[in-house]
This record gives structure tokens, sequence and C-alpha cells, in this order.
């Protein structure tokens, strides 16, 4: 008992036999079929579609038809399954309506795309902005910590009275030293030595 063939595999025999018909290769077709809706099928797909091997979408079903002149009631037959008359214009009003929310939503998207192209081009500025912020405060850190620096240069100049008089103090603390030392050489000479106490300077216990 044969097997009844599917309505997939009816439909790729007549997308077959009007292909060849009209001289055809399925390169040809699958050319006429991507210019005329812009389906593109590869040539593994449009073999297995002719064998009945793939299954068949709608938009496909229409556009092969108005390609090769085929009645889109060919496809399918029999009330169990198939593409009847009504579902075909079903799809078709979805199709167009599914279209039509596709393109505003590509319009959406150029929207979005702008806008974030916008916003990256902001980012760009406003970092190049700052940058430039960073730099000149940089540069206004250096001048300022040089006029602190100077500044507390300034602030901590001695007073010059106060600094004539620390010098004499000074000078008054050498010539005592040079005097004590000039003793003790003495004391040297006489032989007591640098570590023996003069008299009466220290009482004996």
């Amino acid at each position: 008992m044969t097997q009844e063939q599917t309505a997939e595999e009816r439909f790729g025999a007549q997308v077959r036999a009007a292909r060849e018909a009209q001289g055809w290769t399925q390169e040809r077709l699958r050319a006429a079929l991507r210019a005329a809706s812009g389906i593109e099928l590869s040539s593994t797909a449009m073999a297995r579609l002719e064998q009945g091997k793939r299954p068949i979408r709608l938009n496909e079903v229409s556009a092969l038809a108005q390609v090769l002149g085929l009645s889109v009631h060919q496809y399918g037959g029999g009330a169990g399954g198939g593409l009847t008359r009504e579902k075909y214009e079903q799809a078709r009003e979805r199709l167009v309506n599914v279209r039509a929310q596709a393109a505003e939503q590509y319009e959406r998207l150029l929207i979005a795309r702008r806008r974030a192209d916008q916003a990256v081009e902001d980012l760009a500025q406003a970092e190049r902005r700052f940058f430039d912020m960073q730099a000149q405060l940089e540069e206004l850190q250096v001048l300022v910590t040089a006029y602190e620096d100077a500044d507390k240069a300034t602030n901590q100049r001695v007073d010059p009275e106060v600094e004539e008089s620390r010098i004499r103090a000074f000078e008054r603390e050498q010539a005592r030293l040079k005097l004590e030392a000039a003793k003790i050489n003495a004391d040297r000479e006489r032989g007591f030595g640098p570590a023996q106490p003069r008299h009466g300077s220290r009482r004996e216990s």
C-alpha cells in the first residue's frame, strides 16, 4: 500500500515541477526568491524543500507561489491538515501586522541607537573636560604649594635683634670654653693633671 504524501512532499514536488518547466536551476530559483521577497534559502534548504523533507513556512509558500505562479490551494489538501484558504488569509493578515510592528520597532531601534551614540559622544566630551580640569587642578596645586612654602619661609625668618643676641651669647660661651681650656692646660703644666680637682673645690668625706 502506497503511503500518502505529506503536504510538504506535495508542495515540494510542485515547486520542482514548476521550476523545471521554466528551465530554472535551484540557484536561479533561490535568486528570484531573494529578489522578490528577501527570503534567503541555502542550496541545502532548497533541495530539502523540493524533496519534501523541510517544513514550509507560510511566507515561503506565498513567495514561491508568486515567483513560480503556483496556487496556494495546491499546498495542503484535505480537511485534516495543510494550508486552507482561511488559514492562509489569517496568516497573511498576521504577516502584515507583524511587518508593521517590526518596522515600528526598527524605527525605535534607530532612535535608541542615535541616543546611544549621542550619549557616548557626551561621555567622551565629559571625560575630556574632566581631564582638562584635573590638569588645571594639578597646576594650581603646585602654585598654591609654592606660595605656602614661601609664606612659611617668610614667617620663619628670625628677628635681626634676636639673631644678634644669639650670636653674642654663642661668642661669650665660646670665650668661656677657651678660658676653661687655658686653665686646664696651666694645671697640667704645674703637674696636677686634668683629672685632679683644685684645692678646696670639694670636701673630703
